[in-house]
């Protein structure tokens, strides 16, 4: 894992790779933190994404894998009260 964002509601935790072909393996480590997270008592939920050099973006059951092309697209922060 790369980066962890407190968004608040929630932990984003990224995964960046340069690869272009998409693999469940990307996802490895994301999933070793959230299973070590949801352990504890106060267990934040985990927003897991995977940044990668393809160029398609789609949810997963592991997670959410995100073109390189589309981190501009993609909302990083908390969102904003009453907006979709």
């Amino acid at each position: 894992m790369d980066f962890i964002l407190d968004r608040g509601f929630d932990l984003l935790a990224i995964e960046a790779k340069s690869g272009a072909t998409a693999s469940t393996d990307y996802f490895a480590g994301l999933a070793r933190f959230a299973a070590d997270m949801t352990s504890s008592r106060h267990a934040p939920t985990i927003t897991k994404v995977v940044v990668y050099g393809g160029d398609i973006s789609q949810r997963r059951t592991a997670g959410e894998l995100l073109s390189w092309s589309n981190v501009d697209r993609f909302t990083w922060t908390a969102p904003s009260a009453g907006k979709p």
